[in-house]
């Protein structure tokens, strides 16, 4: 009997022993800082959330505590009323210290009680303070009228060694601290010398800097996920270094997703970012549609392994949205929908012979396409000699097709052709949420361009137009 007891009673502290490594403790003690509340905050997806508010104890302290670990990363300590903020690290294993300070010095005071990980970033950030201060002393010297503009730039040259100098010794010395992930999120690889023209080095300079942008930065750190530089890096990477036509945005963004996809956290991050921000985008820019479906369709549809986290309701959303987008994307041949003239005769999309095809849906009621009928009718008034036919398509049952044929005359729409989709089969096809929708087809009847307003026909047009005359003069 005393033996088994023994062994529970062990069995019990070992269990205590796992309970006690497990949640947070941080104390913090502000010199003159008297009001009731102070907040903690994190970064995340470029912005900043409230993470908990705390409230003074009777010494004046604050205590943020739980059961649960704190994820890792750069949180904000706001102070009220004036939101003024410092920063401190969380990290995995580093869940119970104390962090003092003063109301009117916040970063100048900090120090910390039993947290290596911000003992590290104390002393880097201290380190980058001062050689700040120093840099923003020479810059202001050379503005003098007798300054030597040559050795003060010698100076900030050596000061800028230095800064690097120390980054890599931390790196060096704090190799798994999150001090040494964000200073390596911050780093870029040296520029090599190229030679050739200046177009010809530029060409050089900007392939190698989008080759080698992610060297440092570790993509599967679920810790800089909280923090302000990984989402504005990768974000600006997207916008700035790839070119803006979907076969290189989606390339991209595999390739973000996978470096990503060490930890569960980091690649379910920027699945859903990558849908949210294209699914927005998919209304805003030209083809973009396109990237939204290629996320859908390769990370929701096909492999639900990797996008687990999502119920099957919300799945089933994404799916059928990009499963409705994706016969109507920017080089698809466009679905041969039969519609109904005027004489009750049936005219497939596919039978207009055209060099290019403008497809107009629209309604009589609706109020917008009131506004662009008659730029589409000037338009198209300019255009009739050029290979172009416009189809315009009431979104009118049979029964009410007689309202499209009145409005027609009305809005001298007379020289185009057109037809009512008596079983709105046009409007599911290509997806017409809201009218007037335009859709531009080549002679082969691909969508060339879409989602335009009357008022960009003609730009779209000129382009095309431009582009046929030049392959037909090579011989194409």
């Amino acid at each position: 009997m005393k033996k088994s007891t023994t062994l529970l009673f062990l069995v019990l502290c070992f269990a205590m022993s796992l309970f006690a490594e497990d949640g947070h403790k941080i104390t913090f003690k502000i010199d003159g800082y008297d009001q009731k509340e102070l907040y903690l905050a994190y970064h995340y997806n470029g912005k900043q959330f409230i993470k908990d508010t705390m409230q003074v104890q009777e010494d004046g302290s604050f205590l943020l505590s739980g059961e649960e670990t704190l994820d890792g990363g750069v949180y904000l300590v706001v102070l009220s009323p004036d939101n003024n903020y410092f920063e401190m690290l969380v990290d995995r294993d580093d869940q119970e210290f104390t962090v003092r300070t003063s109301k009117d010095d916040l970063a100048g005071k900090l120090s910390f009680e039993g947290s290596k990980a911000n003992d590290i970033f104390l002393e880097y950030s201290s380190f980058l303070r001062s050689k700040g201060k120093e840099a923003q002393g020479l810059q202001e010297a050379k503005k003098a009228a007798d300054a030597n503009q040559a050795e003060i730039d010698t100076k900030l040259s050596d000061l800028d060694k230095e800064v690097k100098a120390f980054q890599q010794s931390t790196i060096k010395k704090y190799p798994g601290s999150l001090t040494a992930a964000i200073i390596k999120a911050t780093l870029n690889a040296e520029m090599p010398t190229f030679t050739g023209t200046e177009d010809e080095k530029k060409q050089k300079q900007y392939q190698f800097y989008k080759d080698h942008y992610f060297d440092y930065l570790d993509l599967g750190d679920e810790r800089l996920l909280r923090s302000p530089m990984l989402h504005n890096k990768v974000i600006s990477y997207m916008e700035n270094l790839v070119f803006k036509v979907p076969d290189s945005i989606t390339m991209e963004l595999d390739r973000i997703i996978d470096k990503a996809s060490k930890t569960q956290e980091t690649e379910q991050y920027w699945i859903t970012n990558f849908l949210n921000k294209y699914a927005k985008e998919s209304g805003e820019y030209v083809g973009m549609d396109a990237v939204y479906v290629h996320i859908a369709q390769k990370y929701y549809c096909n492999d639900k392994a990797r996008t687990e986290w999502i119920d099957d309701e919300q799945r089933e959303k994404i799916c059928k949205n990009a499963g409705e987008l994706a016969p109507i994307l920017i080089g698809k041949k466009a679905p041969n929908v039969r519609f109904q003239k005027q004489d009750d005769q049936w005219l497939q999309l596919h039978d207009v012979d055209a060099e290019f095809t403008v497809v107009y849906f629209w309604d009589p009621d609706c109020s917008h396409c009131k506004k662009s009928i008659p730029k589409a009718v000037e338009f198209f008034n300019g255009y009739a000699d050029k290979g172009v036919k416009m189809l315009g398509i009431c979104n009118r049952r049979k029964e009410e097709k007689q309202m499209c044929w009145d409005a027609v005359e009305e809005q001298k729409m007379t020289n185009w052709i057109h037809v009512t989709d008596p079983f709105l089969q046009g409007k599911s096809k290509f997806n017409v949420k809201s009218n007037p929708r335009i859709f531009v087809l080549d002679k082969d009847k691909k969508i060339i361009s879409k989602g335009i307003g009357s008022d960009q026909l003609q730009e779209v047009l000129d382009f095309h137009l431009k582009k046929l005359e030049e392959e037909q003069v090579q011989g194409k």
